[in-house]
């Protein structure tokens, strides 16, 4: 939180540093795909937990994009056979095979998204767009 007074003549305090976004293990997804998956990432509720994109900020739900599932079957074995459900992720017995592997594909390409804006490098003044 910032004061502000008028007159004021203070510095503006330096921004914290960003980590990047690691790279995620597994590859880029196929888009049509995670487009399925981006609407059944809304259609199970998986955002009011994990925040839009799955980029949660703070608390004990992980930020999807910096803690992407390793592969398919981590996938499944969380949200459908409910491997966390202890520490508080609610598990989809009925989620179909189909709609785990496009919620598995918009996460990884949401968190490869995430990774490629946090390493772009900021243009330069005057440079062409």
């Amino acid at each position: 939180m910032l004061a502000f007074k008028i007159g004021g003549k203070s510095a503006y305090p330096p921004l914290a540093k960003v980590e990047p976004v690691p790279a995620p293990s597994s590859p880029r997804q196929n888009t049509a795909l995670a487009a399925k998956g981006d609407l059944l990432f809304e259609g199970y509720g998986c955002s009011a937990c994990h925040g839009a994109r799955g980029a949660a900020a703070g608390g004990k739900v992980p930020n999807l994009n910096r803690m992407p599932p390793a592969d398919l079957a981590m996938l499944k074995q969380v949200v459908q056979q409910g491997a966390l459900s202890a520490n508080g992720m609610l598990q989809f017995k009925g989620m179909p095979d189909s709609d785990a592997e496009a919620l598995f594909a918009y996460v990884i390409n949401e968190a490869w998204a995430a990774h490629d804006r946090s390493t772009r490098k900021p243009k330069q003044e005057g440079s062409k767009p």
